[in-house]
């Protein structure tokens, strides 16, 4: 937070060349921020160049001109005139963002989202009050145990764009939002062409990429026992049903042991395939096949078994990975943030496993790596 706001007053070292265009540009973007309560006095420019301009006013700029520079173009300009414009404010863009650096965040448009090859993009203005925002939809989803949450995003904060900037008259967002999740942020956006809408997602970015940690200060889950004892029982069917699986998974698993030592050698299946395959297919080759295709679905099994047991711990507990907690060991508090969750099922007892690393006593996480044991007593069959 204190080096954001002490790289707010930095400003570019070297004169910075501008076209004729550019500069109109940047004055324009300038007098509204000014009109808008911004101090502009750090940037000082002439018809030709950039002199000095300050990164937290070149962040500004860039989101100006990116939402606004549609407006400095005349409404019957031509084709070729629109796309002058939009060649000048793409550059003036280009050449600023390196100025403001940790200032703006650009995010481009998910591929995994998108339906094509994706040409959007969100750049977002950081200021300190941005910052306070994020951490504190963060404190709401951690409180509330959510899997994220939206809140819609101030004009002056950000800007949409088409690799950078969309053509005049083309593409406009008409609403904007950024998620939070317990790790990660990201943004949303339906963008407009004419009576034509689609939703827009950007990939997503780690929190602690940004937010520092004085604002991350983590809501530690308490671990205890008393309180497992009287949730697990209500997952006592669910937990008889992992077991049933992971008691079917070893019976199958164990039974095919046999298998692999009485493959044939690779020097045996060669012969084997000059010596049978004629098309159809050898006894030794089908025999490979089988075995393998019998491996994969063991390994698919596993999966689903383990992603079972980190479930039945985030429901019991409370706690998956990511999250951090605190627990007494011989009368000293210890506390982790959760790398992996993992539960154990026996007979008598569910024992829940969390590894991760562990916090030093100033307060930060740490590099040792640390676990915690917690038993809970199942229900009699």
């Amino acid at each position: 937070m204190e080096e954001l706001k002490a790289s707010k007053g930095k400003s570019s070292s070297g004169h910075i060349p501008l076209s004729e265009g550019q500069v109109d540009f940047l004055h324009r973007a300038l007098a509204e921020l000014k009109v808008a309560g911004t101090d502009i006095s750090g940037c000082k420019y002439s018809k030709v160049e950039i002199r000095k301009i300050d990164q937290g006013l070149a962040a500004d700029v860039i989101v100006r001109v990116q939402r606004h520079y549609r407006n400095w173009v005349p409404e019957d300009a031509s084709s070729r005139m629109l796309q002058g414009a939009l060649s000048r404010a793409g550059h003036l863009v280009a050449k600023l963002l390196p100025i403001a650096k940790k200032q703006v965040l650009v995010l481009k448009e998910s591929r995994e989202k998108s339906f094509g090859t994706p040409d959007n993009a969100i750049l977002v203005r950081v200021t300190p009050a941005f910052i306070k925002e994020i951490a504190s939809l963060l404190a709401t989803v951690r409180d509330n145990h959510l899997d994220y949450v939206a809140k819609s995003m101030r004009e002056t904060a950000h800007a949409w764009s088409a690799r950078y900037l969309s053509s005049p008259g083309g593409s406009f967002a008409k609403v904007s939002q950024v998620f939070v999740s317990p790790r990660e942020f990201w943004f949303k956006a339906e963008l407009g062409w004419g009576g034509y809408t689609r939703v827009i997602e950007t990939d997503r970015m780690p929190i602690s990429a940004i937010v520092p940690l004085e604002l991350l200060v983590p809501e530690f889950f308490v671990i205890s026992e008393q309180r497992a004892e009287s949730v697990i029982k209500r997952y006592e069917d669910r937990i008889r049903a992992i077991e049933a699986a992971e008691n079917l998974y070893s019976t199958i698993s164990d039974s095919t042991g046999w298998i692999e030592p009485n493959l044939p050698s690779q020097t045996i299946a060669l012969m084997d395939r000059l010596w049978f395959d004629r098309g159809q297919g050898s006894p030794f080759k089908k025999q490979i096949q089988r075995s393998k295709e019998l491996e994969d679905t063991l390994e698919e099994w596993d999966a689903i078994i383990e992603e079972e047991k980190s479930e039945l711990v985030r429901d019991v507990l409370g706690i998956s990975a990511g999250d951090d907690v605190s627990f007494s060991r011989k009368g000293k508090v210890v506390k982790l943030r959760v790398m992996y969750a993992h539960a154990y099922i026996t007979s008598d007892e569910v024992s829940f496993h969390l590894n991760g690393q562990r916090y030093k006593k100033d307060g930060l996480l740490g590099k040792l790596d640390e676990f915690a044991y917690l038993r809970v007593a199942r229900e009699s069959k």
